[in-house]
């Protein structure tokens, strides 16, 4: 069996719900990334690299976009 064959099919709207997901997520790790979510007062703290999680939601939103 090959692999297309087991994919799942998603409507129009479930793709926009993903599509829309996707970008929420990748808005919230860009803000976390560059220190925009912290209290001003505080110095910045960087609990370590987001740029695997992005690249992998960037990834997931071309793939979303193309389907």
């Amino acid at each position: 069996m090959s692999a297309t064959a087991c994919a799942p099919q998603f409507t129009h709207a479930e793709l926009k719900l993903i599509f829309d997901a996707l970008l929420d997520a990748r808005v919230v790790l860009q803000a976390v990334e560059g220190g925009t979510l912290q209290h001003a007062a505080e110095p910045p703290v960087h609990l370590h690299d987001l740029g695997p999680e992005l690249t992998r939601v960037e990834a997931a939103l071309m793939l979303v976009a193309a389907a």
